[in-house]
């Protein structure tokens, strides 16, 4: 008895061990950061927003411009994006952000952002 008490012991360490990795490794791609640039670019397409974050706050995997974020600014969520960057910018507020996948050229695309 008293050796199955202690292999129980034992294996429930284990699962809970394993449940707490498992929950660390999906803490989620959202990064405290601050944003240092936001550039506005007329294309032939209509305008791209991108911002610029220091620290980076990484890459979704995208061919060019590791560095820079898109905010399609013809879709309400992009509105947002772009006005709550502003805000973060003016004021120099940290904000937490992550990446959604690449733009048509290869860029970050900004998929959430909140101002801290």
């Amino acid at each position: 008895m008293r050796f199955a008490f202690r292999f129980g012991r034992r294996c429930m360490l284990a699962m809970l061990s394993l449940i707490a990795i498992a929950d660390n490794c999906y803490a989620g791609p959202w990064v405290n950061t601050q944003i240092s640039q936001i550039q506005v670019v007329s294309t032939a397409t209509g305008d791209r927003i991108y911002v610029v974050f220091s620290p980076w706050i990484g890459s979704d995997g995208c061919t060019d411009g590791a560095t820079f974020y898109a905010i399609n600014p013809n879709t309400t969520q992009g509105k947002n994006f772009y006005s709550l960057a502003l805000l973060a910018k003016s004021t120099g507020a940290p904000v937490t952000a992550f990446t959604y996948g690449c733009d048509d050229i290869g860029r970050n695309v900004l998929g959430g952002l909140w101002i801290n």
